[in-house]
């Protein structure tokens, strides 16, 4: 079986951890500071300079296929920090933290980020998240995203996906990776 990726597509993100907090209405659209603006291409909120506020989105979880449990590897976020200069300092959004969850049940922390820019298209080092361990899924994945909302440039975050990356070998092919290949004549 080895590695599987599912993928949610970035108008799947939940409203914020504190709606309306430190948020604007995207374009003057009503609601958008609470629910986002949702388009083809994903979901956009705007932040109130010096503000900051979690994202949070659940990835479809093949948590046992053919008997065999999966272990998260990656998680993966794509997202812009807006127009003009970015980064941190230079004006618009930061992603400051990535938390990656089971269930109730944080896996693991990603901390003291810099992410900034039009990461949308690609994978990188600023939206792939490399687990320090795999991590077998009892339940489901989420993942939490900090935005940090600077004090220059435009300040909206646009998420146009997210996913994991799974590996669902079975355990006795995880002990002896070699064992199919020797087994059969």
């Amino acid at each position: 079986m080895g590695l599987h990726v599912m993928w949610a597509h970035g108008t799947a993100f939940a409203p914020p951890e504190h709606p309306s907090e430190g948020l604007e209405n995207v374009d003057n659209v009503p609601y958008t500071d609470v629910l986002g603006f949702r388009w083809g291409g994903g979901a956009v909120w705007e932040g109130d300079p010096g503000s900051a506020n979690w994202f949070h989105i659940s990835i479809p979880t093949p948590a046992t296929v053919d008997g065999a449990a999966a272990k998260l590897t990656r998680a993966f976020v794509l997202f812009n920090t807006g127009q003009g200069l970015a980064g941190p300092g230079l004006g618009g959004p930061t992603v400051t933290d990535v938390d990656v969850w089971d269930g109730a049940s944080r896996i693991q922390r990603f901390s003291n980020l810099q992410g900034w820019g039009d990461r949308r298209t690609g994978l990188d080092s600023n939206n792939t998240f490399v687990l320090t361990s795999s991590t077998q899924i009892a339940f489901g994945v989420g993942i939490s995203v900090r935005v940090q909302f600077e004090t220059t440039g435009d300040q909206r975050i646009e998420f146009a996906a997210a996913g994991a990356e799974f590996d669902l070998a079975p355990l006795i092919l995880r002990l002896f990776p070699g064992w199919f290949k020797f087994s059969r004549k």
